[in-house]
């Protein structure tokens, strides 16, 4: 993403703020051609088809104008909407179909506005019912207040993509707080280890010099080893989060070797520098079953690529076979689909049909799809609450069947299958768009096996709906109806690269969070270490301060530049 994108805070609307430019272009252009085209629209006479082709170019322009800039500007739009609102209603008769199209165009703009401010972004299709009812009243028309369920669907579409963008960010920040503690303490365990070993000469140098005062101590007393010390805190902080390399290969060797063949005994050979190599758990078990799975016996040689972080990705050479572990953690990933969101808005495209100025297909026919439609949005939303992936290829099946089963039945059973100047209705196309939806949403997860599987299912959906509709059937009236469906798509492609881009925009933000913090557990550990290297340092010092009468002049000599080397080393590393 861009500098810009990345300097903003994220936003539960971004996928609806980032995509409203196309879907603004969509419903626009595609209300001006249903106008235009189908027998339904109320662009009749030559006229008001060049007003139908002015008002596209002005939802073009709109569009635009969105596209570069992410501000609300929502007065200003539903402005801009009522107006258009008003225009289409006095071109409109006092009838269903030449009414409808009027109110799509409006729809993109309520769609934000729940989007953004939640509930209370019902106002728009609200207000702009009020504007159809003073035109319509003034022309002596009906309201016909159904047509606006259109826009009472773009604001529970935008309500839920809210909710659901709210819900996936909580989850991850969940999955993020657990995964924070091991993370911060991995952290403080390598900048401990990181300081050791950057400093690995001092400390060998300490322990020489430790070794000489060692010689004036009273009846061969020891001071003690501290690069052993070291080690054993290490290893103590590092119990049951990490390991040093040999320890783990080690502990393999060990439970190998007490197999009864003995002609499989396995003996590991490794350097100074694998032997230092921190591991995480995850990858101490990823070591043991590799190594189980390698045929090894006698001296087995073990060596790393060097210049690797503790607990990243490792490749091993063990006797020439190459292993590789894992990073102990990853990025997480946030997914943001739609897919339960597009089963709830099929529900919207079901009952459509059944009003009565419509095609009225019978509610018996309707509530099955749209419980199917609710039971599969219900289903996928737990396992997206799981944290379970949505297969693309069983949410498209399951909607292709259910867009099917209604296309066959609702054009055997529709009460109005013709307008009444004649023109046919395709109750079907509805289903379809939600069809095209859920189709859409995973197209990027989906292989290529799918999407031609998804695509030959939009075939079979318009090829039965066309071979079911009672004649006569007008082709002019399924393109004009088709047109919907080709401007929804472009709106579902883009939607879903919005939604991808959230994501990974969320995901940057919150880890970028934690890093900040797994920064500072390393800077914090690092001077833990370096402390502690002058804290023995200085002890040392004092020990050699008070057995110097005890030690030859050069002993004590060459335990003092010895002691100096090391001043100098951890002085260089602060």
């Amino acid at each position: 993403m861009g500098t810009a994108a990345q300097e903003r805070d994220w936003d539960p609307w971004d996928a609806v703020v980032s995509s409203r430019a196309v879907l603004t272009a969509a419903q626009g252009i595609g209300a001006r051609f249903h106008q235009a085209v189908s027998p339904r629209g109320a662009a009749r006479t030559g006229a008001w088809r060049a007003v139908a082709v002015i008002s596209g170019a002005g939802d073009l322009a709109k569009a635009m104008a969105l596209s570069r800039d992410r501000q609300p500007r929502i007065a200003l739009r539903w402005l801009a909407d009522a107006a258009d609102l008003a225009l289409w209603c006095s071109a409109a008769g006092d009838d269903s179909d030449t009414s409808e199209d009027a109110v799509i165009p409006g729809a993109a703009l309520a769609v934000e506005a729940a989007a953004r401010w939640g509930a209370p972004g019902a106002v728009v299709p609200l207000a702009n019912a009020a504007v159809a009812a003073f035109v319509r009243r003034r022309r002596g028309h009906r309201l016909r207040l159904e047509q606006f369920s259109w826009q009472a669907m773009g604001t529970i579409g935008g309500l839920s993509l809210r909710r659901l963008a709210e819900r996936r960010r909580l989850q991850l920040e969940a999955h993020l707080a657990v995964e924070r503690g091991a993370r911060l303490r991995r952290a403080e365990l390598a900048g401990f280890h990181d300081a050791i070993v950057e400093n690995e000469g001092a400390v060998d140098l300490l322990q020489r010099a430790l070794t000489l005062i060692e010689l004036a101590a009273p009846g061969g007393q020891r001071l003690g080893s501290f690069a052993g010390a070291v080690k054993a805190a290490v290893a103590e902080t590092a119990r049951g989060q990490a390991a040093y390399l040999g320890d783990a290969l080690s502990a393999w060797q060990a439970e190998h070797n007490r197999r009864p063949d003995l002609t499989g005994l396995v003996q590991l050979s490794y350097g100074p520098a694998e032997g230092l190599l921190l591991l995480g758990s995850s990858q101490v078990d990823q070591l043991y079953q590799r190594l189980d799975r390698l045929d090894l016996s006698g001296t087995a040689t073990v060596d790393h690529e060097p210049q690797r972080a503790p607990f990243g990705a490792c490749r091993l050479r063990v006797s020439g076979q190459e292993l590789y572990l894992d990073a102990t953690e990853g990025v997480p990933r946030w997914v943001f689909d739609a897919t339960p969101v597009g089963f709830l808005m099929d529900l919207g495209w079901l009952a459509q049909p059944a009003g009565a100025h419509r095609e009225a297909v019978p509610w018996s026919v309707t509530v099955p799809p749209m419980l199917a439609s609710l039971a599969a949005a219900l289903y996928w939303a737990r396992r997206e609450d799981s944290n379970r992936s949505i297969k693309p290829a069983a949410s498209v099946a399951v909607s292709g069947l259910i867009t099917v089963g209604y296309t066959v039945a609702a054009n055997k059973t529709m009460r109005h299958p013709h307008t009444a100047d004649g023109a046919s209705r395709f109750p079907w196309v509805m289903a379809l768009q939600g069809y095209e939806l859920i189709r859409g949403i995973p197209s990027e997860e989906s292989g290529a096996r799918t999407r031609v599987l998804g695509l030959l299912g939009t075939a079979v959906i318009v090829v039965a709906g066309w071979h079911g509709s009672p004649r006569p059937r007008s082709g002019r009236a399924l393109v004009a109806e088709l047109g919907w469906v080709l401007a929804f798509d472009a709106y579902t492609r883009r939607l879903r690269l919005a939604m991808v881009d959230s994501a990974s925009e969320l995901t940057r933000s919150m880890t970028a969070q934690d890093e900040k913090l797994v920064a500072e557990a390393h800077r914090r550990a690092r001077g833990r270490a370096q402390e502690l290297m002058e804290g023995a340092l200085e002890a040392a010092r004092k020990e050699l301060s008070e057995r110097s009468a005890q030690l030859e002049p050069d002993v004590a000599e060459e335990a003092e530049r010895r002691l100096q080397h090391v001043a100098t080393a951890l002085g260089r590393a602060r």
